[in-house]
Order: C-alpha cells, then sequence, then structure tokens
C-alpha cells in the first residue's frame, strides 16, 4: 500500500477524521439545498436578503 486511498488519491487517514469529514460535506450540502429551497420559494429573511440589509445605528449608542 501507498499510504493513499486508490478511490480519491487522498493520503489515508484514520476512520474517524474521515467520518468527520463525510459528516460535514453531507451538512454543508443539506444547508446549501435548504438555502437555495428558501430562496427559490421567495421566504423573507433568506441569506441574501440579510447579507444587503444595512446595519440599523440605534440613536442611543455610547461614546466610544
Amino acid at each position: 500500500m501507498n499510504g493513499a486511498d486508490p478511490r480519491t488519491g487522498r493520503p489515508d487517514i484514520d476512520p474517524t477524521t474521515a467520518k468527520r469529514e463525510e459528516l460535514e460535506q453531507l451538512v454543508d450540502d443539506m444547508e446549501k439545498r435548504v438555502e437555495d429551497e428558501r430562496e427559490k420559494k421567495g421566504v423573507p429573511g433568506n441569506a441574501a436578503e440579510r447579507a444587503k440589509q444595512e446595519p440599523i445605528v440605534p440613536d442611543d449608542q455610547a461614546p466610544d
């Protein structure tokens, strides 16, 4: 064995790390699908709308 996974070409890693990376990718994919679905349906408050929002500065801020 040359120390690399023949399917991916990545170096061998312990099973716990591999499972964690697999789960992270799964969660990332699910979050992206939910985000796309909410944006497609026009649900208010999606991530794109929040990014465009101007910050609100209150009148009663303490001096710097």
